[in-house]
């Protein structure tokens, strides 16, 4: 069964530059070589189409890795709370937790 990702971004916010390459290397490490759909958001009905919550975002056949509550999907950059503090991109522990869990369930 394969693993669907999707990489949900905004060009407004720089954490998506360094989120890509860690999804990357993070699927790299694991084995999993299931393709990315990268899709850009460019305007607020892109946001409500997409429940885009931020850029970045990643999900993993369908479900955010980091589960919000929020619900106003609008152009906005993510906040990730890495270690207590806060960072425009998630960390590589966070892709890889949820990427194993897919992989636990599967």
């Amino acid at each position: 069964m394969a693993v669907e990702i999707e990489f949900l971004y905004f060009d407004g916010c720089l954490g998506h530059a360094k989120a890509r390459p860690l999804l990357e290397q993070v699927l790299a490490e694991e084995g999993m070589i299931d393709s990315v759909r990268f899709i850009r958001i460019n305007d607020r009905d892109d946001a409500v189409a997409h429940r885009f919550q931020g850029s970045p975002t990643i999900r993993i056949n369908g479900r955010d890795i980091v589960e919000q509550a929020d619900t106003d999907y609008d152009l906005r950059c993510r906040i990730y709370w890495v270690d207590g503090r806060p960072q425009d991109y998630p960390s590589r522990e966070m892709i890889r937790a949820a990427l194993r869990a897919v992989r636990v369930a599967r």
